[in-house]
This record gives C-alpha cells, sequence and structure tokens, in this order.
C-alpha cells in the first residue's frame, strides 16, 4: 500500500503549532512525546518549530495522539476536535455548522 505524501498539507498551516499545543493539553514534556513516538526529544523540538520532520517521524506523531497525519496541519483547536469519539465529533462539527450558518445570515441582513 502507497503512503500518502504529507507534503500535500504543507501552506495549510505548520504542524509544528498543533504539535506544541496537543502535547501540551496531554501534560506531555517534549522528552515524554519523545518517548512515547521512539523519537529523540530534540527532534520534538525541531518539529515544534517546524524544522526537520519527516513523513515517518509526523506518521508517529500523529499515532500517538490518535489522529490522521493531516489533522497536524489544521489549527490546533479544530486538531483537538479530532481526538474526540467519531459521534462526539460529528455532533460537535453539526454545531459548528449551524453557528456558521446562522452568523452568514446575520450578515446578510446587515444593512
Amino acid at each position: 500500500m502507497q503512503r500518502e505524501s504529507v507534503y500535500q498539507y504543507l501552506g495549510k498551516g505548520p504542524p509544528g503549532t498543533t504539535i506544541h499545543y496537543m502535547r501540551k493539553v496531554m501534560g506531555w514534556s517534549q522528552r515524554d512525546l519523545a518517548g512515547r513516538c521512539g523519537l529523540d526529544h530534540t527532534s520534538i523540538r525541531r518539529y515544534e518549530l517546524n524544522k526537520g520532520f519527516t513523513q515517518d517521524s509526523l506518521e508517529k506523531v500523529a499515532k500517538v495522539f490518535g489522529v490522521k497525519v493531516e489533522v497536524l496541519f489544521c489549527p490546533p483547536e479544530i486538531a483537538e476536535v479530532y481526538r474526540l469519539p467519531k459521534k462526539v465529533r460529528k455532533e460537535v462539527f453539526a454545531i459548528l455548522r449551524h453557528v456558521v450558518n446562522v452568523y452568514w445570515q446575520r450578515e446578510k441582513n446587515v444593512p
């Protein structure tokens, strides 16, 4: 099975910000995350600075967080939603769609 390249996600947002955010949410140090991924803590530091990540390393990090690689390229707040159980995640996105629709409806009615 051919792997999907992470480079298609470049430009959608730097993964380092999301990796840092998710690591902090979990209460882990860079060493903690590195140990769980089987990587060196200096690698985690580089990834959080958006330097020197590889396909394999991002796959390891994503797996530890329980998300797909592309989620690491989302804004941190959205990435966190992907960690929720699928049923809850669908409900959250339904609520967000509703909020966005209400916003645009109000914008249409503003003189």
